[in-house]
């Protein structure tokens, strides 16, 4: 299914990057990878990393290799991405991202926390399930801060993150109040926190290892 998405758009030519990404995250949930990554390229190709919507850069970091793929063909995507940051929160989150990828964790967590300012639970602290994420790009942010925290020692928010998921996923009613698209986005998210905390031997884990040289 996911190919035949990639090969619709490609057929019809069309020059809505939002329609790539959704083709792009549904080749990455049904387990595509390479179909992902072509789709990746595509946009690359047909849109450029400066596209001004952003959905080229958000799309390529959604996955490690993704991630590679967009420095190998814009080394200076970083770079462009920091000169759009002032008062647009989706490039900070899309540099955010890239740091993560990149394995500046802490610059990537320092990022994020400034983007999730305020969404704490007043009682529980930071590391608390209660942390309060207002939209997709929230819980978007809210994964990688658990992540970036946890590769550097401390994993605490990471299982707190992996915990709301869970329950997200798990129970049908709430399940249901979601658009296909967050689904799909809390289960690549779902995914590499489970792999971070209990890494396989050939995992992503590796694969950013990479890209951080």
């Amino acid at each position: 299914e996911a190919a035949e998405d990639l090969a619709a758009l490609v057929a019809s030519g069309t020059h809505s990057p939002a329609r790539w990404n959704s083709a792009a995250v549904t080749a990455l949930v049904s387990g595509d990878h390479a179909g992902y990554l072509e789709t990746c390229r595509r946009m690359l190709k047909a849109f450029g990393v400066e596209e001004s919507s952003g959905w080229v850069p958000w799309t390529c970091v959604l996955d490690p290799e993704g991630t590679r793929l967009l420095l190998e063909e814009a080394p200076l995507a970083l770079e462009a991405i920091e000169l759009e940051l002032e008062g647009n929160p989706f490039a900070e989150h899309v540099s955010a991202i890239l740091l993560y990828r990149s394995g500046n964790w802490k610059g990537a967590a320092t990022r994020l926390e400034m983007l999730l300012d305020g969404q704490e639970d007043a009682v529980a602290g930071d590391n608390s399930p209660g942390r309060n994420p207002r939209t997709a790009m929230d819980w978007h942010s809210w994964s990688f801060l658990a992540q970036a925290r946890a590769r550097l020692g401390d994993s605490a928010e990471l299982a707190a993150f992996l915990e709301r998921i869970n329950i997200l996923l798990s129970d049908p009613a709430e399940r249901e109040k979601l658009d296909w698209k967050f689904r799909a986005d809390l289960i690549l998210h779902q995914r590499e926190a489970k792999q971070l905390l209990s890494p396989a031997p050939s995992s992503a884990t590796e694969r950013e290892k990479e890209i951080a040289r």
